[in-house]
């Protein structure tokens, strides 16, 4: 009966027994060639011919049976091990028919001692070509051994006899010797399968991801490095898609992250059946896949793919009994676009896959020429940037705050600036966002900082300002944390500044994340002394509730709503709505982007009495801002 290869310790067993009697095979003939010759003439030789043709023919059998079981393993099937065995029973029955058929008379007894030897020294090879196995060993000794015994026993000449001693003697000590060697063979056959298996395992786990048993980053980045050398030399078409799940942090904290692996391994098991054979489909960690598409007709097939990888996911997922719609954001990206290492290709599929993210959900982009464009102006401005922020091209200007009823310069805002060397004066919005892509905010926050330190050294080293006059500054960078505040109000301090002549703006957008953390920190900021403003307000999902929930002093009205305020009832209504919610909490506030006079009396007809935008000035450098405090100043009452 024929069977699947059966594991372990067992079949290596087999294995090693059948390899050392095929080996076996090899002297047997030979060894009773000499043994037949070494009898001489003491016994006819017929009777030497029959027992080597006996000899030889049970050795020919036991190579055709070792040959057939390793064709089976070969084919890893195999037949049982009692063929094997047999053979084994027969083999040794042929060298002990030596004591029926050519066994000499009493005569010649030196003769009977080489017999005996010999044959003691073919058994003794079993010990370890039977070492795998105890049930082959004791299949060939017994046959061998007793057969031999009982002739030499049954025989009237007394120094055969005390020859027969030595075979049950022989026995035992072989069999304790075998003992010893079957445990070492084995150890070492478990062993190896350990370390086999335990490489098995290390190597799954470098090539293969555990979860969705896709392919690994590594085993990967190999292929896609091996594929790209390929292509170099055939100028075959390569397509690589880099797309993630949107959204899956939010599903993680939603349903779990139980729901969330569920998820990795559905994404895996859709796009499976669209990935040919020449493909790689890999996860590269988190919520991280790539599709590398080899031998492509044109580039356009990569984006054939990706749209069909889009479409797989049209209908929601039931996954625990939650329904939940899987959007992917999809990069794509070719060697037709010139990416020549594996480094590059993978790069401009992240950055297409990154703008797909901010299209919108479930969206496909394609790297193209427009794309390489922008990303190196990107690159360009980044290190424009950077060189602008070591060579102090980066300064505070300041936008004054306006009392709407006397005139008079109240505060200022400072603003950061960029004095281009030739494209002048740059103002924040155009280079903020690459500013936060880099990290490099709490950097020029820190600059704004010591410029409004400065310009509230000078304002009042001359003299023109009064204690209820506030320098505001934005905090862009970080999120909020209570000690950056605390270390603000000791480095103010330190350099000699009253901290309540300082306020801090935030926006609705930086606090929304998480309201408790930003109440606690705004309020530690408020009694260092600083003043908090909430800047854009009116913009956000949760304005009114913010009011309520945090401390701060000032509310800016977005300049939105005040442009708007003449123009249609329902904006004037919202400034109205703030005016009066902020008088009633005893909060102050500010009109932002205050252009024409129409807008100005807009505002004060609505009860507003703080003003800020180019109706009165720009953002300014100091000296221009202590000319206009200076300028606009209201004389104190006479005694």
């Amino acid at each position: 009966m024929e069977s699947v290869d059966f594991p372990g310790v067992d079949s290596q067993c087999l294995d090693h027994v059948n390899a050392m009697m095929l080996r076996g095979t090899m002297f047997g003939i030979p060894g009773a060639a000499v043994l037949a010759l070494l009898i001489g003439s003491a016994v006819p030789a017929g009777r030497r011919l029959c027992w080597f043709t006996i000899v030889a023919a049970a050795t020919v059998l036991s190579f055709v049976t070792a040959v057939a079981y390793q064709r089976r393993r070969r084919r890893m099937v195999m037949t049982r091990w009692i063929p094997g065995l047999v053979t084994t029973i027969v083999l040794a029955l042929a060298w002990a028919s030596i004591a029926w058929i050519a066994f000499p008379d009493a005569r010649h007894g030196a003769l009977r001692a080489v017999i005996l030897l010999f044959c003691l020294a073919t058994s003794a090879s079993g010990i370890v070509s039977a070492g795998a196995s105890r049930t082959r060993f004791y299949a060939y000794q017994i046959p061998l051994i007793v057969p031999l015994s009982a002739t030499y026993f049954a025989s009237p000449d007394h120094v055969t006899k005390l020859l027969g001693v030595a075979f049950p003697i022989y026995l035992v000590g072989m069999s304790a010797m075998h003992h010893e060697v079957h445990k070492v063979v084995t150890s070492e056959m478990r062993l190896r399968n350990e370390l086999h298996d335990a490489n098995e395992r290390l190597v799954k786990v470098a090539l293969y991801d555990c979860l969705t048993e896709l392919y690994s980053r590594a085993a990967f980045n190999e292929t896609l490095e091996s594929a790209i050398a390929q292509s170099r030399r055939s100028g075959e078409l390569i397509g690589l898609l880099f797309f993630d799940v949107d959204r899956f942090k939010s599903i993680n904290d939603e349903y779990g992250h139980g729901v969330g692996d569920a998820v990795l391994v559905e994404v895996a098991a859709r796009v499976g059946p669209l990935v040919r054979s020449e493909d790689c489909f890999a996860r590269l960690g988190g919520d991280e896949y790539a599709l590398l598409l080899r031998g492509l007709d044109r580039a356009e097939d990569a984006a054939n793919v990706a749209e069909r990888v889009r479409q797989v996911f049209e209908m929601p997922a039931l996954i625990q009994g939650n329904e939940i719609r899987i959007e992917l954001s999809i990069g794509v990206a070719s060697t037709r676009q010139g990416a020549l290492r594996a480094s590059e290709l993978l790069q401009e599929a992240d950055t297409a896959q990154y703008r797909a993210k901010r299209v919108s959900g479930s969206a496909v982009v394609v790297f193209d020429s427009i794309l390489r464009a922008q990303i190196h102006s990107a690159a360009s401005a980044a290190t424009e940037l950077h060189a602008a922020i070591e060579r102090n091209e980066i300064v505070a200007y300041f936008q004054p705050e306006i009392d709407i009823d006397t005139g008079a310069v109240i505060g200022a805002e400072a603003l950061a600036r960029w004095i281009h060397p030739s494209r002048g004066i740059v103002s924040a919005g155009a280079f903020l966002a690459t500013a936060t892509e880099l990290k490099l905010t709490d950097t020029i926050d820190q600059r704004m900082f010591v410029d409004a330190l400065h310009a509230n050294a000078l304002l009042r080293e001359r003299g023109i300002v009064g204690d209820d006059f506030r320098i505001w500054l934005n905090v862009v960078g970080s999120r909020l944390r209570i000690e950056r505040f605390e270390r603000l109000q000791e480095w103010l301090a330190e350099n000699g500044a009253e901290v309540r002549e300082f306020g801090i703006e935030v926006t609705e957008q930086q606090v929304l994340d998480d309201v408790d953390k930003a109440a606690a920190c705004l309020a530690a900021a408020r009694a260092a002394g600083l003043g908090v403003a909430l800047d854009d307000f009116g913009t956000g999902s949760s304005s009114l509730s913010l009011v309520r929930d945090l401390p701060v002093d000032v509310l800016k009205i977005d300049q939105r709503f005040v442009r708007e305020a003449s123009l249609n009832n329902a904006n004037e209504a919202i400034v109205d709505a703030i005016v009066t919610l902020a008088r009633r909490l005893d909060v102050r506030v500010v009109a932002e982007g205050v252009e024409t006079t129409e807008h100005e009396q807009t505002m004060r007809g609505l009860g507003c009495r703080r003003a800020q935008g180019f109706l009165y000035a720009p953002a300014i450098p100091v000296e221009d801002l202590a000319t206009m405090v200076a300028a606009r100043s209201v004389p104190a009452p006479s005694a």
